[in-house]
Order: C-alpha cells, then structure tokens, then sequence
C-alpha cells in the first residue's frame, strides 16, 4: 500500500480460504511505507475499517499480516475475529466508535503499534484470546486502553498507557495473564469530556473471574480517580503483584496503590474471591494509602505492606 491517505466508505473485507488438507487460511501480508505514510481511513461510523474475520466459529482464519499502516476510524477499526495466528507491527490504529483492534484468536502477535482516541478500548481481546502478546506499543486517550474477557496464557509487554479514563488495563475471566515492565500515568478519572465512565477509574482492574495473574516490574504513576487505584482487585484467585514502583513526583494527587474491591463492576451480584494474591517487594512514592480495603480479605493471600481500610 503505496503512501496517500486512502478514504473508504464501506469496510475492507479480507475472507479465508479452504486448504486442501482441511481448515481454513488467509495468510496475506499487508504492508504500508509506514504508519503516518499509509493511510485507509473510514468515513461512515458505523461500517468497519477492515474486517479480516473468519466465516464463522470453527472456520477462523490463520496467518495473516500488516505492517507499517495507518487505520483510522469506523465502528470497529481493524475486527479479527476468527482470526488466529495475526501478525501486526508498526502500525497505528485510532478514531474507532467502539473497539480499535477487535479480536477473538490466539497466538497473535501485536508489536511496535499505536492505538489512540477510541471510544471503548483501544484493543479488545475476548473468547479465544489464548497465548497472544502485546509488546511495546503505546496506548492514550482511549476510554479503555486494553480490555481483556476470557483467554489463557497472554502477556501485555513493555507497554506504555496515557490518559485512558476508565482503566489503562481492564481484566475479566482471565488465566494466567501476565502484565509487565509496562509504563502508566495518568490513567483513571472520571471528569473526561471525551469519555464519561460510570464507577471509579483505574489503572489496572482486575474485575470478575480471574486467575493468576501476575503483574510485575511495572511503574505506576498518579491514577487520577480518588476513588480508584493504581490496582484494583475485585475477584482474583492466585497471582503475584510484586516489584513494581508506584510513584508521583507530588503529594496527594496519588491517593490508592492497590485496592481490595468488594465486589466486581461486570457482575456486583455475583460472589467475588481475593485468595492465595501475593503482594511483595513493592515501592510507593507519595502515595497516600499503598494498600487498601473494602472489605476483611483471608484466605490465603499474604501482604508485605500494611492493609489500611479505605475512607
């Protein structure tokens, strides 16, 4: 895809084809002179960028790649659902209505991209969002920066994540989810004209059925929301939090490092657990409470900061 800003009215439709042997695969690469060179923009908001699915569930897509493009705009910007294996480097997604990258596959690799100004999360991975990296992109001014639902074995790497109101990072029903040597400031707060969240703002949220999750070697700065976290933890059984630097420069705009949540926003009636979380080997900066408290947590957690109640 030669330089020029390409502009479309209806979405791109990428489709598999059958292999002889059996399954199904598109294994394209699409590549650009660039990610501020290479440009296909949508102009209706309710049609998708590119839809790079498979037909249906059980005949995904494999193998394919982009590269060095610029894809702004359109309900969902770049849709992968059905789509395992994906390759996606350099490139810079922004300006979706709702989810910017959308994908439902495994083994996919996201690296060195962009994603900004969406209006629900900047990547969604749900379902089948099994054994996939995201490393070093950055992510700002979307509602959501990542939002997980479902999926084994993932890892969110070296990543950077600015001024996403609702939470740099949000996790539901996940396994073995690692997060880390990521960068956060200024995530969680609830006064963007942009996108108005309901419930607090967080950084990290770890909301509704999760499992091991590890989150390590990360540096968080100022989450904004003073009744959120840099961490919030709703529902976790296992997983380890430990040698991450929670840090401002000044006092009193950092208020919570971690908190212990009551109960889950995806699901307020449904029973929650912290059990066997082990917190260690953190630092806090100017941070008013480092660990906090909605309610009494046992079973088999173990904390090496002091558990304080939040106000």
């Amino acid at each position: 895809m030669p330089a020029g800003n390409y502009k479309i009215r209806k979405a791109i439709e990428i489709l598999p084809r059958k292999r002889p042997g059996g399954g199904w695969y598109q294994d394209i690469r699409i590549f650009g002179d660039g990610m501020y060179q290479s440009i296909i923009s949508q102009q209706v908001d309710t049609e998708n960028c590119i839809d790079w699915t498979g037909l249906a569930y059980g005949e995904g897509c494999r193998s394919g790649q982009l590269d060095s493009m610029y894809l702004a705009g359109g309900n969902i910007t770049l849709n992968l659902k059905w789509h395992s294996s994906f390759l996606m480097t350099s490139c810079r997604i922004s300006g979706a209505q709702t989810y910017g990258v959308y994908t439902e596959g495994w083994s996919s690799r996201f690296l060195h991209s962009i994603f900004r100004w969406c209006g629900q999360a900047g990547f969604y991975g749900g379902a089948h969002f099994n054994n996939a990296i995201i490393r070093d992109c950055y992510v700002s001014r979307t509602k959501i920066g990542i939002e997980l639902r479902g999926g084994h074995g993932s890892r969110i790497e070296g990543c950077g994540f600015e001024h996403c109101p609702k939470a740099a990072i949000f996790v539901a029903g996940m396994r073995g989810l690692t997060i880390n040597n990521c960068y956060f400031e200024c995530n969680g707060y609830t006064d963007s004209e942009h996108f108005p969240i309901e419930g607090p703002g967080n950084t990290i949220q770890l909301d509704r059925g999760c499992l091991q999750v590890n989150i390590h070697d990360c540096i968080l700065r100022a989450n904004l929301d003073d009744q959120g976290a840099a961490i919030s933890v709703a529902d976790c059984v296992g997983g380890h939090i430990y040698d991450n630097l929670f840090y401002t420069s000044k006092p009193g705009v950092h208020k919570n490092g971690i908190m212990l949540r009551a109960q889950s926003e995806t699901n307020p009636d449904a029973e929650t657990s912290i059990s066997k979380l082990v917190v260690e080997h953190n630092i806090a900066r100017n941070v008013a409470k480092p660990l906090v408290e909605e309610q009494a947590i046992a079973n088999g957690s173990s904390f090496d900061w002091e558990v304080l109640e939040t106000d």
